[in-house]
């Protein structure tokens, strides 16, 4: 078990230990799909249904154009987290065009997706709630502009063929898109899926929805480092001129069992101490010439003793170790899941009268899934 000592300042930044970084995968369904036809009232829908459309259909149609949306659900991916990959993957399963560019572009409206389910890809009346050409909910919310507001430039493009899965990503702009997304959860509106619309192109294409089987729904794969622990707040000196000090090592984990260590150094030896934490943030509340830098409530872990040198003694070579992936496992705090932030602190006793108490910095993570 490693620790972390530091001298520093009451306004110094406090430098993090060294640990490896580790990559998650997310692999998420389509929370909501939709088709939208260039009718030009408004009035066509598909949010309910089993496939969604893009390109352009044949004459046969008065409303040819056809565009799809997709939007996923990114809570999963804990905040702060930094997106390195990003996959999606699309079923296309009816077409009677050869190969044709699709591509993907961000959208920046919200949106509903409706539950009108149509037929034959031309789609049904829209009922309250739909996304529609003109609307992003049926029958008083608009998009900006008609057929979806997006970024023109596409986020990638893949050629779509016969019948079968295909795959957009990962690029720089999809990383980007999702990047965003995960720093701002409001801003996430998925992308809209276009084709070749050209008056006389026959590109339109069918892809499964969430509605679908199960293996043909929209698959976004997202490839993420989560966020590091960090170290802040400022530890008081303690009676004995040692800066007391948090560390930690390994990562917070909802299923590892074990092995997120957090540990406090410089600590006087052979007093009591505790580990106390929450789930309400970080602070820096003056408290007993030190500071209490977990915003309360709080919650103790058990009393821990600093051991280091035989009494009679007093020098700074305690040490407290707390396995905090241990008491997750043990489940005996519910708040303790995948993707909820905590804050820890150390607190323990000192032999001089004057100090009583003695507080080290603080750490903050996210447990991960």
């Amino acid at each position: 078990m490693s620790t972390l000592r530091h001298v520093a300042l009451l306004s110094a930044a406090f430098v993090l230990p060294s640990v490896a970084a580790r990559a998650d995968v997310a692999v998420l369904t389509s929370s909501k799909d939709a088709t939208l036809f260039n009718d030009g009232v408004g009035n066509r829908a598909n949010g309910g249904n089993f496939s969604f459309y893009a390109g352009r259909a044949g004459t046969l149609t008065a409303w040819p154009v056809r565009r799809g949306l997709v939007a996923f659900d990114l809570s999963s991916i804990p905040a702060g987290s930094t997106i390195t990959n990003v996959q999606l993957r699309l079923y296309m399963s009816q077409t009677n065009s050869g190969a044709k560019s699709f591509s993907v572009h961000r959208v920046t409206t919200g949106w509903n997706e409706g539950t009108t389910v149509g037929f034959s890809g031309n789609g049904g009346d829209a009922v309250v709630g739909d996304v529609t050409w003109l609307h992003t909910f049926w029958n008083n919310q608009f998009w900006n502009s008609p057929g979806g507001d997006y970024v023109a430039t596409a986020s990638a493009t893949t050629s779509v063929n016969a019948v079968g899965y295909y795959n957009w990503g990962s690029t720089a702009q999809l990383v980007a898109d999702v990047q965003a997304w995960v720093n701002a959860p409001s801003s996430s509106h998925g992308w809209i899926l276009i084709g070749p619309e050209q008056s006389g192109q026959k590109s339109a294409k069918q892809f499964e929805a969430r509605e679908s089987l199960a293996q043909y729904r929209p698959q976004l794969t997202v490839t993420y480092t989560p966020p590091a622990p960090t170290v802040y707040c400022t530890a008081r000196t303690n009676s004995l001129g040692c800066l007391t000090a948090i560390g930690f090592s390994g990562v917070p984990d909802a299923n590892a069992g074990s092995g997120f260590v957090i540990s406090a150094s410089n600590i006087v030896n052979n007093k009591a101490g505790v580990l106390f934490y929450g789930v309400d943030g970080p602070t820096a509340l003056p408290f007993q010439g030190g500071f209490l830098c977990v915003k309360a409530p709080t919650t103790r872990t058990p009393s821990q003793n600093s051991l280091g040198s035989s009494p009679p003694s007093n020098d700074c070579s305690g040490t407290y170790a707390y396995d905090f992936n241990a008491r997750i496992a043990a489940g005996v705090d519910a708040r303790l899941v995948a993707g909820v932030s905590v804050a820890a602190q150390y607190w323990s006793r000192d032999p001089a009268a004057s100090f009583t108490t003695n507080l080290t910095n603080a750490v903050s993570f996210v447990i991960q899934p």
